[in-house]
């Protein structure tokens, strides 16, 4: 991250030990150790939002970074899409920064409290430990190098990450209105973005295009027989939720340390693929439905909707799918809570649904619709 005059004019405020804790289990901030924390909190601010207040712009404050404590905030992207980030989801335990190619402007939706910090001092590690008077020698991670996580952070905050066109065969209105036709224009499409030249990242690709293609041929299945989803729709939605792992896979040839390194590999793509799948769909105008979808497809512990809706099948897909070969895969529970919501008659002895287990056939053809393999 350049080195940038820190310019913003409010009001602010040093976090108390309970932000400070809430801070610390935040992205990537929660792979700092004890003494990189401490160093960083140092430089931590906490301001107070009214409703409408503008809390950022692209441009302005792109020396900063910032996260969500409370409240609600509106952000709009470059294209003049708008959508709501709400303190405790999925997408503000990341950065809220502006980027140009995501987000460009934030104002308070509601009363909101916000974190600022210098992008500077926690990106470009080791460099911003150095900036701050740590000894760079002295911070280790007896896991995985975590420095390498957050190089590709500092990518993705600096737009340093190719993002993927929408192809221009695809018609966008066929693919929001959940028509097959437009689904396989886009599937067709999809497969040649999962490739490379790397060989190693070239299986990698096989294998989440394999996935992608697992998920929406089960996501078509229970939409249309458990959740009463539109099919399509949901078959849309798992067939582009690992879109992001072709950004990040394409990622890895500049970074050799980190295709030798799997342990810290596989934490990179966990933490990473749905907020910069979340970012592609955004800027291919897809409905925020289907972005809030993929952004929650293996967040086992989400509480259910009152009646099963598109999150669910995405979960429900995930927890009947095979994932043993697909390294950055989240931990699968014993159980699906989703599944404690449903009618037992819908469930083998073995806790999942007939649906599944009784339709081999059809997920076959479906999967090999979508150009699965």
């Amino acid at each position: 991250m350049h080195a940038q005059k820190l310019i913003h004019p409010s009001a602010v405020a040093s976090l108390n030990a309970h932000d400070l804790a809430r801070l610390r289990a935040l992205l990537p901030i929660r792979h700092l150790n004890d003494t990189e924390f401490t160093a960083i909190a140092d430089h931590v601010e906490v301001e107070a939002c009214a409703p409408g207040r503008e809390l950022f712009r692209s441009g302005r404050d792109d020396a900063w970074i910032f996260y969500l404590l409370d409240g609600a905030l509106t952000l709009t992207a470059a294209n003049g899409a708008s959508f709501a980030v709400t303190a405790g989801s999925l997408e503000a335990q990341h950065p809220l920064s502006p980027t140009t190619k995501a987000r460009t402007l934030a104002r308070a939706k509601t009363p909101a409290r916000v974190v600022r910090l210098p992008a500077s001092y926690l990106l470009a590690q080791p460099t911003g430990l150095a900036l701050m008077g740590v000894d760079v020698a002295e911070v280790t991670d007896a896991e995985f190098d975590h420095r390498l996580l957050f190089a590709i952070y500092d990518a993705l905050c600096e737009d340093r990450l190719a993002l993927p066109s929408l192809p221009a065969a695809v018609r966008i209105h066929a693919l929001v209105n959940g028509e097959r036709e437009g689904i396989n224009e886009l599937a067709y499409a999809l497969r040649g973005m999962f490739i490379s030249s790397n060989p190693h990242c070239a299986d990698l690709m096989r294998l989440a295009w394999r996935h992608a293609t697992e998920i929406g041929a089960l996501c078509y299945v229970i939409a249309r027989r458990v959740t009463e989803q539109n099919p399509e729709q949901a078959m849309l939605a798992g067939l582009v939720h690992e879109l992001g792992v072709t950004v990040l896979l394409a990622e890895l040839p500049k970074h050799p340390a980190l295709l030798a390194d799997s342990g810290t590999l596989q934490v990179v793509m966990r933490e990473l693929k749905h907020q910069v799948t979340a970012m592609i769909l955004r800027a291919w105008e897809f409905p925020e439905s289907v972005v809030e979808a993929t952004f929650a497809a293996e967040h086992w512990t989400r509480p259910s909707a009152s009646s099963p809706d598109l999150c669910d099948t995405l979960l429900l897909a995930h927890w009947h799918a095979p994932t043993a070969d697909l390294p950055w895969a989240d931990p699968r529970p014993s159980q699906c809570p989703v599944l404690t919501g449903l009618a037992p008659a819908g469930l083998d002895e073995f806790g999942r649904l007939r649906c599944v287990t009784e339709v081999g056939d059809e997920l076959a053809k479906l999967r090999a619709l979508l150009g699965g393999v």
